[in-house]
């Protein structure tokens, strides 16, 4: 099965934890798997990762984080 595109959301460094929380609860439940057909990906600034992780989880939208070497 080929895959779809991708769609990533690369954040800014700004912006309050109950706003990147609000915005990905409202991407969760905006989004429908396989329709269309691509993969949802979030990549929040680092201070939001976890509280957006876990609005993400089991919803199929893939969290991303930047890492530096």
């Amino acid at each position: 099965m080929a895959r779809g595109p991708l769609i990533a959301g690369n954040w800014k460094m700004n912006g309050l934890k109950a706003d990147g929380v609000a915005l990905a609860r409202d991407l969760v439940a905006r989004a429908k798997p396989g329709a269309p057909n691509c993969d949802l990906l979030v990549c929040p600034p680092a201070t939001l990762v976890a509280a957006v992780g876990d609005a993400l989880a089991g919803s199929g939208v893939a969290l991303g984080l930047r890492t530096f070497p």
